[in-house]
């Protein structure tokens, strides 16, 4: 058993256990909710996620009121909550020259995948372009918190459990490691009971509980 003092704040909180290697994410819901988003209603199953992402100020929504929870999210969106929930900042240094054709200085997101290809967590969806358009799939979404989770770049490798935790993620599927990691750390128990999803979409709602739990959970 565990114990933690009352939530007294309008926030919810996040935290996790570790027990023989497996980690187990918990969140407290604050004693007086408030609603951040008027698409996430507090009986919403990722308003604690969603009201963190707010308030850890990583997102400000897709419009000025809502946050589109069920909306896919795309690469350049992404690059956004990532290197927010990382750094906690949009403060940061990053190169003025375009890494990828297809993001020019002027895209709104420019420096966001600049950082991204600077800490080595993507390298892009070619060797020349970065699709800040496409959706991202649960399988890519893997690799990319888990590379800034532990500050890894491509190619480098990281212990993880040998014998599959989905039966749809096999030993040979090139991001393995990287699923398998996510498991472990609890930042995801799959998209049922015994699969993992790799190639669905992730949606924004998704997308808030991965970054909490992977970026901003001690």
């Amino acid at each position: 058993s565990y114990t933690v003092a009352a939530n007294s704040s309008s926030s919810p909180r996040a935290g996790s256990i570790s027990v023989a290697g497996q980690i187990l994410q918990i969140i407290q819901d604050p004693s007086s909710p408030a609603q951040v988003f008027d698409d996430v209603p507090l009986t919403h199953p990722f308003v604690d996620f969603l009201t963190l992402m707010k308030n850890y100020a990583i997102t400000s929504g897709c419009t000025v009121t809502s946050y589109c929870p069920d909306a896919n999210t795309t690469r350049g969106e992404m690059a956004v909550f990532i290197i927010r929930g990382l750094l906690g900042s949009d403060s940061f240094n990053y190169s003025a020259t375009p890494y990828f054709t297809d993001v020019a200085a002027t895209h709104p997101f420019f420096k966001f995948i600049q950082k991204m290809k600077e800490l080595g967590i993507t390298s892009g969806c070619t060797a020349s372009t970065y699709c800040p358009n496409d959706p991202v799939t649960r399988g890519q979404m893997a690799v990319f918190i888990v590379r800034a989770r532990f500050g890894l770049t491509a190619g480098q490798t990281f212990p993880a459990g040998m014998a599959p935790y989905f039966t749809d993620v096999a030993g040979t599927h090139p991001f393995f490691s990287f699923i398998q990691k996510m498991k472990e750390l609890g930042i995801t128990s799959g998209c049922t009971t015994t699969t993992y999803c790799p190639d669905a979409t992730t949606t924004r709602g998704q997308m808030g509980v991965f970054i909490i739990r992977g970026l901003r959970t001690p």
